[in-house]
This record gives structure tokens, C-alpha cells and sequence, in this order.
């Protein structure tokens, strides 16, 4: 295994950032009631109406691999009201499908596995920012995709699981646990090289501990390949979130699927960094679907009156 993360990048095109942040201030006065029992970080101005149907297309990849995501993405649904609608035709043994030549919106949630200069890894749009319009023109157009996954069948399944279910989180509005207010992070990563590093590249994996087992910086190893994000990415995907996020801030939950797996030389504590956790998460956590709930609650069922 790589001793470097392999997570998904939330891309902000830098043309749409002003407008993000009015959306962003605007909908702070969307929120929803909180629970202090749970514990997760969920962007509450973008969740969706409870009960809502997000239609999902495929371009590119199989059928095998369409069901595969169809059935880890709908994991979701046992915990949330809500449902996803892959358009699923068992006959024809296919499912939904979107192209870039679309003009009119095939799907809310439009999935693509690429590996472009423009497009690749893994990430996703933030909850209801597919239906969200600026100046007359929506955030995501028909003709780009809203989700990416770029070699997905290259890993192992749990982690294919794992992506699925941590980019359809962003799908309906959760936010990287490690970016919560409440776990302070930031304050944890190491962003600078370690004194007295000395630059020692691998061309698989990139600016790697030196020779004495002294680490490079996260925008040291980041920024170059095979990441080459740029400083903003990782500020984007990184950073605690500020206040003008409309997000549940709560307890860390290091069990999150929301939390990617950092190694431990990520950290200028180490292992005995509170941010840290020994293993990849690859399934929801308990406070994930207690969050799920809260986000969007099932309708109450009706008693039924006793006849007499």
C-alpha cells in the first residue's frame, strides 16, 4: 500500500467561488434542528427536501460495475429519506446513461469515470448545488458530470465500496470529516516539511521520507505529482471549515466514512494525533447513520386507533 492518501478533491471551479460563497451566506439561515447525541459534519443548507428522488446516469463503465455502485450507493437509503432512481432496466441489463453532447438534464446525479487534465479522481457535487442556479445558469450544466470516479475496478472492493459511499455522502450533503471545526485538524496536519528534510522523490509515490525518516510537507507532497493539486484543492479539501459553511458542527467522528484514511506521518503527532485513526473506514459508522436520520428524517408513522 501507498503511504500516501488517495482521496476524493471537492472541485470548486475558481469562476464559480463568489458565487458559491453568496450561495453559501444565503442559505445560512437554512438549517435544520440539531441533536447534541449525534455526532457528523453535514452541510445543512444543502441538504434536499426529505424524501427526495435523485435520478443517477452512467457514462462510461459496465453494467457489473453500474450495479455495483447502484447497490453500495443505496446503503444511504436504509438510514436516510432518501432514494436514489438509477433507472434500472433488468431486461435490457443496463442502466441509466448520460452523454456530454446532453442539453437537457438526463440525471440530478450524473456519473463519469475519467481521467482528463479536466477531469479525474474521485469527488463529487455537494448536495443540492445540482439543482442550484446562478445569474440563469446552472451550477453544473447537463453536459458535465456532478460525480467522477477514475479507475474505480483498480482497487479493492472494499475501497471501491468506501469511494461509492463517501462521494454519494457528498451527493446529499455530508462534508469531509476531517475539515470539522470540531476536530481541529488543521491544527494537527503537517503542511510544512519536517526540519532538516531532504527532498527524496519516487516516481511512483511521489516526495517520500528521506533517507534519516524525515517527512515532507502535505503541500510539499500535494502539490506535486502524481497529485499536482493545487494550493487551492487542498485548502478546499483540507482546511477546517469556516463559519460561513451551513454546517452541523459536532463531535469528531474518526469512524466516519466521511474521514479518509491519512498515514500517520501526515500528522506532527503521529499516531497519538486525535485525528488519526489505525485503518480505513469502508462502511457508515454508527454516527453516520444516526446523522443520516437527523439530515432527513423518516415521516412519522401513523397510530393506528384501536376499534372498540
Amino acid at each position: 500500500m501507498s503511504e500516501y492518501p488517495l482521496g476524493c478533491s471537492l472541485k470548486i471551479p475558481d469562476e464559480r467561488r463568489k458565487r458559491l460563497k453568496k450561495k453559501r451566506k444565503k442559505r445560512l439561515t437554512n438549517l435544520i434542528a440539531t441533536d447534541s447525541r449525534t455526532r457528523a459534519t453535514f452541510a445543512k443548507g444543502y441538504l434536499f427536501e426529505p424524501g427526495r428522488v435523485l435520478t443517477v446516469a452512467f457514462k462510461g463503465g459496465d453494467y457489473d460495475l453500474h450495479k455495483d455502485i447502484a447497490r453500495w450507493a443505496k446503503t444511504w437509503e436504509k438510514y436516510a429519506y432518501i432514494k436514489f432512481d438509477f433507472g434500472h432496466d433488468k431486461e435490457k441489463q443496463q442502466f441509466r446513461r448520460w452523454s456530454r453532447r446532453n442539453k437537457k438534464k438526463k440525471a440530478d446525479i450524473r456519473i463519469s469515470f475519467e481521467s482528463t487534465k479536466e477531469n479525474s479522481g474521485y469527488w463529487s457535487a455537494i448536495g443540492n448545488d445540482i439543482d442550484w442556479e446562478a445569474d440563469g445558469e446552472p451550477f453544473y450544466p447537463a453536459n458535465i458530470p456532478t460525480m467522477n470516479f477514475e479507475n474505480l475496478r483498480s482497487r479493492k472492493k472494499s475501497k471501491q465500496r468506501a469511494f461509492v459511499l463517501h462521494e454519494f455522502g457528498h451527493a446529499i450533503g455530508f462534508l469531509h470529516e476531517h475539515q470539522s471545526p470540531s476536530g481541529g485538524c488543521d491544527k494537527e496536519f503537517r503542511w510544512k516539511d519536517e526540519k532538516g528534510y531532504i527532498p527524496t522523490f519516487s516516481k511512483k509515490d511521489g516526495f517520500i521520507r528521506d533517507k534519516n525518516g524525515l517527512s515532507p510537507g502535505i503541500f510539499t507532497v500535494m502539490e506535486n505529482e502524481p497529485y499536482l493539486w493545487t494550493t487551492q484543492q487542498i485548502r478546499d479539501n483540507m482546511l477546517m471549515f469556516k463559519r460561513d459553511y451551513a454546517f452541523d458542527r459536532t463531535k469528531f467522528d474518526p469512524k466516519s466514512i466521511m474521514k479518509y484514511y491519512y498515514e500517520p506521518w501526515m500528522y506532527t503527532k503521529g499516531k497519538k494525533s486525535s485525528c488519526y485513526s489505525d485503518q480505513e473506514n469502508t462502511t457508515l459508522s454508527e454516527l453516520d447513520k444516526k446523522a443520516a436520520r437527523l439530515a432527513y428524517p423518516f415521516p412519522k408513522k401513523k397510530k393506528r386507533r384501536s376499534r372498540r
